[in-house]
């Protein structure tokens, strides 16, 4: 027996010394988390055969271990199990010590492992956060750029339409046309003025628009990162824990108190990182159209030529009549609108940029683009004496009107009178003007 029971005790001892012997040299040479694990899981079940091992041995015995004392059911050897007995017991309770430590270097290592994940992952989403905010402050610096110019563009609007009001004025008191001019001149610097900075602000609004799709589009990039970052994170963290969750599980099951339990760790992270993406959600969804106050025109209009003001302010005898080629809209108060196709009165010769003109009936007078002008065969005449029509192919017109004239056959003009209506007129009713009668 006592044989036996040496031959046992040296096979544990050598077991003990040559996991102890591997221990340390898995520990010297580790190179992974995984390692790790495999070593304890090792460990634990070496510590667990020995367990059986003294199981099988007190069996033998009569009773339980109690105080140091073992009762035996046999005399001659009770000294003999006592003493082996005892000695096996306290060889494995050394031996679980040395493992509550070695799972203390596990629990740091998965600490220090995990700490390594959140805090790249924070640098990403602080990175992030970062391009965010950078670009939310120069979309709000735009945005403050088109507001300021945009209340420099309606005051220069008002100031045009003072500057004009005064020369409406000034004109109905009789002013002399030098002092008028001063009026036109005042009228043609605020226009000026207003185009310029109607420019300026529609390049401040493409500028704004574009900072506006970076500012979408660096939302979009920051959250997508951000869920990749996210989910990376969470596998990382996942696999990291599951590869000791199980093992130290199951090891807790059959060595209780002796590994901590991973089932109730929570990261502070995860509360953190949701709030972050609520948050770029929230500046989403805030993004406003631009907060400055609508014109009262389309910066289509904005690449038109400044108008020309005439200084000749004779402006009651028409030099010239020709035809609208393209319709135009008017959008200050000295243009007129015309439609394509139209005839008006010109009271100067179109060499500027803009053309001062009348409708046929003269009841609107205004710039329209010299471009959208056209000549056309009839001429301008005056009516020198009024003439009732005889027939349905003559018209009707009154001395001192002035008319469109096309061509002289059989002793009468082809004409357009200022009602729009068109006939014959005859020759001794019309004379021709010249261009500056």
């Amino acid at each position: 027996m006592q044989a036996s029971t040496d031959q046992k005790r040296s096979e544990i001892s050598k077991m003990i010394t040559a996991q102890s012997k591997q221990a340390e040299d898995f520990i010297q040479r580790y190179e992974g988390i995984v390692e790790y694990v495999e070593l304890g899981i090792i460990r634990a079940q070496f510590i667990l055969d020995i367990f059986t091992k003294i199981s099988d041995i007190m069996k033998e015995a009569e009773g339980s271990l109690d105080s140091g004392f073992l009762p035996f059911n046999s005399a001659e050897n009770k000294s003999t199990l006592m003493q082996n007995g005892l000695q096996l017991y306290h060889f494995p309770s050394c031996y679980l010590q040395d493992f509550v430590l070695y799972s203390g270097i596990i629990d740091h290592k998965i600490s220090e492992s995990l700490s390594k994940v959140i805090s790249t992952s924070q640098t990403q989403l602080d990175s992030c956060q970062k391009k965010v905010e950078t670009i939310q402050k120069t979309y709000q610096e735009a945005i403050a750029q088109c507001s300021h110019v945009s209340k420099n563009v309606e005051k220069l609007y008002n100031d045009t339409l003072r500057a004009y009001q005064k020369y409406n004025d000034a004109k109905s008191q009789g002013t002399s046309s030098k002092a008028l001019n001063k009026f036109f001149e005042a009228v043609q610097t605020a226009t000026i003025s207003y185009h310029v900075e109607l420019g300026n602000l529609s390049i401040s609004v493409a500028n704004l628009n574009d900072i506006y799709n970076k500012f979408c589009q660096t939302l979009e990039k920051c959250m997508k990162a951000a869920a990749d970052i996210d989910k990376k994170r969470i596998n990382e963290i996942n696999n990291s824990c599951n590869l000791f969750r199980t093992p130290l599980e199951n090891m807790s099951k059959s060595i209780a108190n002796l590994i901590p339990t991973y089932s109730s760790i929570k990261w502070d992270w995860e509360t953190e990182f949701i709030n972050f993406i609520e948050s770029l959600k929230v500046v989403r969804s805030n993004l406003s159209p631009v907060p400055f106050h609508p014109l009262p025109f389309s910066f289509e209009d904005a690449s038109l030529p400044v108008p020309k003001v005439l200084v000749d302010e004779d402006v009651d005898r028409p030099i010239d009549a020709m035809t609208v080629d393209k319709s135009f809209t008017a959008r200050l108060p000295n243009e007129i609108t015309v439609n394509e196709g139209t005839f008006v009165y010109i009271y100067e010769l179109p060499k500027h940029d803009w053309t001062f003109v009348s409708t046929i009936e003269k009841d609107r007078k205004g710039f329209v683009p010299s471009s959208i002008l056209k000549p056309h065969p009839y001429k301008v005449g005056l009516v020198v004496k009024t003439y009732i029509p005889l027939n349905n192919k003559e018209i009707i017109v009154s001395a001192g009107e002035s008319i469109l004239i096309k061509e002289l056959k059989n002793n009468c003009y082809y004409a357009l009178n200022s009602k729009g209506m068109i006939g014959l007129v005859p020759e001794d009713c019309i004379v021709l003007q010249d261009l500056r009668l």
